[in-house]
């Protein structure tokens, strides 16, 4: 499992564009918008955060192996981590074109 520090940010693929960013502990909504501007520039602004929790798990990915899956709850419990959820919109208009097709967010694997 990968190993993050508070305030770090938790690289995630999905097949698609639209889905939240997540930060390792409780940040707040100015230091969310540091963070994720670090890792994407200009190209993904955050709009607003959620506490929760979250834990790895293993999945599948689309092809049917098996991964390492991050999934989120709003309740503390056993193996579970602070996290931070930041709503993300594009400032690329291509790209947020893209984003407006809805995925599952609770299958977000790491490479």
């Amino acid at each position: 499992m990968a190993k993050y520090e508070h305030g770090q940010l938790i690289v995630l693929y999905f097949e698609d564009y639209n889905h939240p960013e997540f930060i390792k502990g409780e940040v707040s909504l100015e230091q969310a918008k540091s963070i994720v501007s670090d890792y994407w520039g200009n190209d993904r602004r955050v709009t607003e955060i959620t506490h929760k929790f979250a834990f790895w798990g293993v999945g599948q990915d689309e092809m049917g192996e098996a991964c390492q899956i991050l999934y989120d709850r709003n309740e503390s419990g056993r193996g579970r981590f602070k996290v931070t959820e930041c709503a993300c919109e594009w400032t690329d208009s291509e790209k947020g074109a893209k984003a407006g097709l809805e995925i599952d967010t609770k299958g977000a694997y790491e490479q």
